[in-house]
């Protein structure tokens, strides 16, 4: 959770084989609200990413950090990062490692009959996506009460 005023850094370290790679261009596409004053429309823009926002490159990792300055409305803010060929096919990145969980993982003793581990699952890369939710300066402060 963010607030309007506060800083809109992307910052992701992703799997990207050079040698695979090559030719193709690094994009990442924005879906946030118009920067335009009285207009509530929802905008998608795509930004190329510059050889300047990419900080760390070796063959197989990509340490990547974009600056959009500060967020200027409230609203959702969606990103994704993709690498687009030269025959034009769009390819997702994923990110390096795994993120930490964001609810609490179930133990096998606690499992139910209709749950089923999956040792894959733990395999698979995730995406080089996210979304900042943005709520208005000073929401922080405020103390909110469910009735």
């Amino acid at each position: 959770m963010r607030c309007v005023g506060q800083h809109f850094t992307i910052h992701v370290i992703v799997q990207r084989n050079e040698s695979e790679n090559q030719g193709s261009q690094l994009f990442l596409g924005l879906g946030a609200p118009s920067p335009l004053e009285g207009s509530n429309k929802h905008i998608l823009t795509w930004h190329k990413v510059e050889s300047r926002n990419i900080e760390v490159k070796d063959n197989i990792i990509q340490e990547i950090n974009i600056n959009f300055g500060k967020f200027w409305k409230c609203g959702f803010y969606d990103w994704r990062l993709v690498s687009i060929s030269e025959d034009g096919k769009l390819q997702p990145l994923e990110i390096m490692g795994k993120p930490e969980p964001v609810f609490p993982k179930v133990h096998h003793n606690q499992m139910d009959e209709y749950y089923q581990e999956n040792e894959e699952e733990d395999e698979v890369g995730c995406i080089a996506q996210g979304r900042f939710i943005v709520h208005a300066r000073g929401m922080r402060d405020q103390c909110f009460h469910e009735v």
